[in-house]
Formats: C-alpha cells, structure tokens, sequence
C-alpha cells in the first residue's frame, strides 16, 4: 500500500484516537484491558490498525479462551449445484436494484452475508443480537445490579451463546472481568475450574496478598471441591469477575454438579465479587435447586424461547438494510414457517437463500433462490447425517397424508421439546396389516430410527435436536413440482 494513502491515516490517528476505537468484542479474556493500560503516551499501534481495517474493510478473527476455533467461513460453501441462471437485465425498479447488487463484488456481498447471517457462529458483539432484548435486560438486571448468579437455558440453536457475548460485552463496559469456558461429558469439579484460575488476573486481588494468591492456587489438590475453590475466590476483591460456565448440560458427573450447587451457595454466602452464569438448558435448574433448594435466593434462570413474529421481520428487514438482498413476502412466510422460530435455522436459510441470489445475480430473494437455498441447507445438513436425511426425504416422498402427519410431529416435538407415541393401544400389533394402522402412528413408527427415548422412557426426542425444521424442509422440498432442467443454448450446444 502506497505510504501517501497510510501516512493521512496515521495523522490522524494522532490527532484524534477516538475516531477508529472500536467496541470492545464481548467473550474475550479481559486481562487484554489491564494490558492496554501500560501503553501510556507511546504510538498505539493497535489504533492504527483498527483505522486501516475501518477504511479497508478488513475484519480480524475473535478468540476466545477455552480453546474455542472459529467455524469454517460458509461463505466458501456456494451452492453451486443448486446456482440460478443469472436473471437477464430489467428496465423496471428491481432491474435498478439488480444492477446495484451487480455494483458490489461478489466477495464483499458474500462477506456482508455472512456477517448478518452466519449460522456458524454466536454473534461477535452486542450489536448483533436479534430478538433478545428482554432476555438480555434480564439477565443484565440480575447479575449486574442485583449481584446474582444465573442459569441460560434453552434448546440447541436458540442463540444461547449469542446472549451470553453480548451480556458479556455489556458487563465489559462495566469494567467487569469476564471468564469463558466450555465444559466436556467427563468433567470433575476441579478440571472444570481450573483454567479459570489460570486466567483469573492478578489485578483482582489486592497487591500485598497476589504472591500469597498464587501460591494457595498451586498447592490446590488435583480434585480439589467447592470450598477450596470458594476461599480462594472470596479473596477477589480489586474487580467484579463473572465466571461463564457453557455446555453446562454436558456435565454427567452427578459429585461434580452437587459440588457446583455448593460453590453457588458459598460464594453468595461469602458475598464474594464472582458470580456464576451457566448455560444449559432446563433440566439444569432443577438440578442445581434440588441440591440446594435455598439457590432460588441467589440463582436466576433465564429461558430462550423460539423467536416471535417480530423478531423475525426485524432479521429479514436488517439483512436488506446491511446486504442490499430483499426477500420477497413469500421467500419471508417459506422461511419463517420452516426455521419454526429457530435463531439458528432462520440464519440457516437466509444464508444460503442469499447466497443462491448472489449465484443468480439478483439482489431479489424470491421462490427460485428460496427453494434453491433449502435444498443447499438440506444437503450441508445431510452431509453429518447421512442416514437420518435418508430416512427424511424417503418418508416425505410417501405423498401428502405422509407428510402432513410428519409435519404435525415436528411441530408438536418443537412445541414441547419431546413427543409421546400416539395412541399407543392401536400401534400395530403380530399380524396387522399396515391399512389398518392409523396413519398419525404409522407416521411416528416410521421416525422412530431418528427418535431417543426422553426422561422416564414414556416420550420421544429427536436425537439430532436439529432435525426438526429439516424434517419440515424436507417435506416442503417433496411437495414442490419435479425441477425441469433448461435447455442448452445453443453457444452452449457448440460448445
């Protein structure tokens, strides 16, 4: 890059930092803001590097503690098989709208596409987050002001993460320190709490006890419990720490939950400066409380239900906003009706919609590039279950009474997370024959290869928590007419 085009940059940097900060990323190890405190009057260098990526665009990948990677850009994953004639050009409005997307390069388009609507990854900031505000005023009003620990729960592609970044950006700004974590199926207390300790900065103690600190943390046994850990923490005096505990479900180890209950317990009784935000879903509140019913006093649970209506207009109307792509009230209802309130599937679909339009060169999000973007969304789900998918697209194709049945148990599994067989009395027995089977049994027999037993073992679940909304798709993908594939031109046929 010629230095007359960086040298005007550095200028003003100098002259004016304030013009290229940035928001702070929420989830990120806060001991980078004690750092950033020694730089004193020298260059920051890290100023000027956020002017050149405003000015260029250029964006840098989070990193967040626990080891969590980014997941591969989908932006790369074009549906090509499924890409649409490029539309020839139009004198009316949506010719001018048409040849405005043409004006973007298709690598930017795809990057803003991906910003709105990357169902890979929680949301990198505040600012991002859609359809929570009152969960997030919750959340923010418990443990911010009322110095509570909390439980976010919710099914799997609620944006359950996503909330907690951006409670985690606000508590930031507050000048809290907050901490990240991912627990694994196999964890005790001790491994789960341990790198906590390790990032836990010195600058949260005072100066004359840090050394002695530290020392009580390396003496700590392997499988050291909750009141070790508790004397240490209620030593955190210098800084407000808030410890995230995600994938809080996964934890199977029944000593290590009641020894977290207990942890709760001790650190509100020692009036301690941590708190404690799990992320799991709901069985865990019930959990905590049954070990220790007096938690209610100090615990919140904050549930993340399926989007309303609202919520989702707003996703379609700022993804026009932010990527120039409008989808049409049809490609809107298809949507809608398929994601079922997912956070996740509506990104699933608008992704892969808009970038089926951007293949089409159109800025217009119609049927065409709607169903286009289901069978790629289809397909890319297909890919890591294989044999599930199969089963799906075999039963959606047994024609319309199948599917309107496969329809109501997907939808019945989304509303109360679980099915119970129906009418089980009538499911066939040695010797039935299949005309006699009510066609609502038949149906859940017939997804039964895809289901797990929930609970007590009297009701159902899907095992891939996804596979819901893929059903439907499935079955809407079955309904439409059979694909014509066009004709050759003829420079084509020469060819």
């Amino acid at each position: 890059m010629p230095w007359d085009m960086i040298s005007p940059i550095l200028d003003a940097t100098r002259a004016d930092p304030s013009r290229f900060d940035e928001q702070p990323a929420s989830g990120r190890n806060k001991r980078l803001s004690d750092a950033s405190q020694h730089l004193g009057g020298r260059m920051n260098y890290g100023r000027i590097l956020r002017a050149l990526r405003n000015l260029f665009g250029w964006r840098r990948t989070p990193r967040f503690a626990g080891g969590i990677s980014p997941a591969p850009a989908l932006s790369r994953l074009a549906p090509a098989p499924y890409a649409l004639p490029a539309r020839p050009a139009a004198s009316s409005a949506g010719g001018t709208a048409d040849a405005a997307q043409a004006a973007v390069p298709p690598a930017r388009l795809r990057s803003l596409v991906l910003a709105m609507f990357n169902p890979a990854q929680p949301v990198e900031d505040r600012s991002q987050l859609l359809g929570r505000s009152i969960e997030l005023t919750q959340l923010m009003g418990a443990m911010l002001n009322m110095r509570m620990h909390a439980l976010v729960y919710g099914a799997r592609g609620a944006g359950k993460t996503s909330l907690v970044r951006a409670f985690g950006d606000h508590a930031d700004q507050r000048g809290h320190i907050v901490l990240y974590f991912s627990c694994g199926g196999d964890s005790s207390f001790a491994a789960i709490f341990a790198p906590y300790l390790a990032d836990l900065p010195d600058s949260c103690f005072l100066p004359e006890e840090r050394q002695e600190v530290r020392e009580l943390i390396a003496a700590l046994p392997p499988d050291f419990g909750a009141r070790a850990l508790a004397a240490i923490l209620g030593r955190v005096s210098q800084r407000d720490v808030i410890l995230v505990v995600d994938e809080f479900d996964r934890v199977l180890d029944g000593a290590a939950r009641t020894e977290i209950a207990a942890l709760v317990k001790l650190l509100s009784d020692l009036r301690a400066r941590v708190q404690l935000l799990f992320v799991g879903i709901a069985r865990d509140v019930g959990e905590l409380i049954d070990a220790h019913p007096s938690l209610r006093r100090h615990l919140v649970a904050v549930p993340l239900r399926r989007f309303d209506m609202s919520s989702v207009t707003d996703l379609f109307e700022r993804g026009a906003r932010r990527t120039g792509l409008h989808f049409s009230p049809d490609a809107q209802a298809t949507i809608a009706t398929l994601a079922a309130g997912s956070p996740y599937h509506l990104r699933l679909f608008c992704f892969c919609a808009a970038m089926a339009a951007i293949d089409g060169q159109t800025s217009s999000i119609g049927r065409e590039e709607t169903e286009a973007g289901l069978r790629f969304a289809f397909d890319m789900w297909t890919s890591t279950n294989g044999t599930v998918a199969a089963l799906f697209t075999r039963l959606a194709a047994q024609g319309p009474e199948m599917r309107h049945y496969l329809e109501d148990l997907a939808r019945l599994s989304l509303s109360g997370d679980s099915l119970m067989p129906p009418n089980i009395a009538a499911e066939p027995g040695e010797g039935d024959e299949e005309n006699d089977v009510p066609p609502r049994v038949r149906a859940f027999a017939s997804l039964r290869p895809a289901l797990i037993p929930s609970g007590d073992g009297t009701t159902y679940v899907f095992e891939d928590s996804l596979a819901p909304q893929l059903l439907l798709v499935a079955c809407h993908l079955a309904a439409l007419p059979p694909r014509v594939e066009p004709l050759m031109t003829a420079h084509q046929a020469a060819g």
